[in-house]
């Protein structure tokens, strides 16, 4: 029997996180940037279907931040994302769930030898992690492909890919 990759993103996909990662990048911005109203320029700022890098550079530009700036600091506010984010993960927040079907479906895949779960997703690595173990879904998910390992998101499915 020939092996099945299937590869999950995580956003909207296996979780609704109720905007932890938008919350946790403004979070972030106002620490590192000091820009206590980020929230005004990041609103105007479209997540979905973009990777954690793009939407740093558009909140960045947006707020009227240098690109060199954030480069400059990249590291401090990628790391004051991932304390922000897990922050905002562990309050209660009633928004937050595992989408409908989702455990059933990773528990029925998990279980066939001839199936390889892997993710395909925008958020760096360590930020998908605090996603999912904010739910209890790391232990499906080996490895996958990041926005760590490339900005762009068809790279990052062939990385998935390659790797898995």
């Amino acid at each position: 029997m020939r092996p099945t990759l299937v590869l999950f993103d995580i956003d909207g996909t296996l979780v609704d996180t109720g905007g932890a990662g938008r919350l946790g990048l403004q979070e972030s911005f106002r620490l590192v940037f000091g820009l206590d109203d980020i929230a005004a320029p990041a609103s105007r700022v479209r997540f979905d279907g973009k990777t954690d890098p793009t939407i740093i550079a558009d909140i960045a530009r947006e707020a009227g931040i240098p690109a060199g700036e954030v480069e400059a600091r990249y590291t401090e506010l990628q790391e004051a994302y991932l304390h922000a984010l897990r922050k905002e993960l562990s309050a209660p927040n009633p928004r937050r769930r595992v989408m409908p079907g989702v455990r059933p479906l990773l528990d029925l895949l998990a279980a066939r030898p001839d199936v390889f779960l892997g993710l395909v997703t925008g958020n760096v690595e360590e930020g998908a992690r605090v996603k999912l173990e904010a739910f209890g879904l790391n232990r499906y998910f080996v490895d996958g492909g990041f926005a760590s390992d490339h900005p762009e998101r068809n790279e990052i499915a062939r990385i998935a890919h390659e790797r898995l």
